[in-house]
């Protein structure tokens, strides 16, 4: 998202907890006008009174795997939203997705002529509430013969009645829910996205 906001000629601060996909968001950041990115999570978020929007794209904001910590990253997020300040969150709405479960499928496909599988697997701790996604992709690198890698990504399952009531808790105000991007007013959630967004008050 970094690229489509200095697009529109925005100044843009980015989070991004994970070393490696640090380096790489920061070294886009420096090709880009009024942008940066900051070493760490909604966890980590110290600003106080200075964005005029935040934005959790594309389920960032599921990572977060216990209540306390979601609660913690809203308290951060009001504070360093400016009065009339915005909250966009966008993210999997696993209760939906849960009631008509489908374990995932796995896939092919061919990047710079080397074709590549990927193999899907979900996982559930139930005790936790946490649903872990691994991918293992494999492939035949010209220089190097096969090759395997696996990326695991572990997500804390929680709806909007759990982030609607930590929301009103920190004292956002105009929370609204959408089920997608094409939604141009506040709709019921019935569908595998979960979009919302909220307004800190202005004084």
């Amino acid at each position: 998202m970094l690229k489509e906001f200095s697009r529109l000629g925005w100044t843009t601060v980015g989070l991004e907890p994970d070393p490696e996909f640090y380096a790489q968001a920061d070294e886009l950041a420096r090709s880009l006008p009024k942008t940066s990115v900051i070493r760490g999570g909604f966890n980590d978020l110290e600003a106080e009174n200075r964005f005029d929007l935040i934005a959790s794209i594309n389920g960032s904001f599921s990572y977060l795997l216990k209540p306390a910590q979601r609660a913690d990253a809203l308290s951060r997020i009001y504070k360093a939203l400016k009065p009339g300040g915005c909250l966009f969150i966008d993210m999997a709405n696993f209760p939906f997705i849960l009631r008509d479960y489908r374990a995932p499928k796995n896939s092919e496909a061919t990047l710079n002529g080397i074709a590549i599988s990927r193999a899907s697997e979900h996982s559930f701790d139930w005790h936790h509430d946490t649903w872990t996604h691994t991918y293992t992709f494999t492939f035949r690198n010209p220089e190097r013969g096969d090759q395997k890698v696996t990326q695991v990504h572990k997500f804390g399952i929680f709806g909007f009645a759990e982030l609607e009531y930590l929301l009103e808790t920190e004292g956002f105000t105009q929370i609204r829910t959408y089920t997608g991007y094409a939604a141009r007013q506040s709709e019921p959630i019935n569908a595998n996205r979960l979009v919302v967004s909220a307004q800190k008050a202005a004084k």
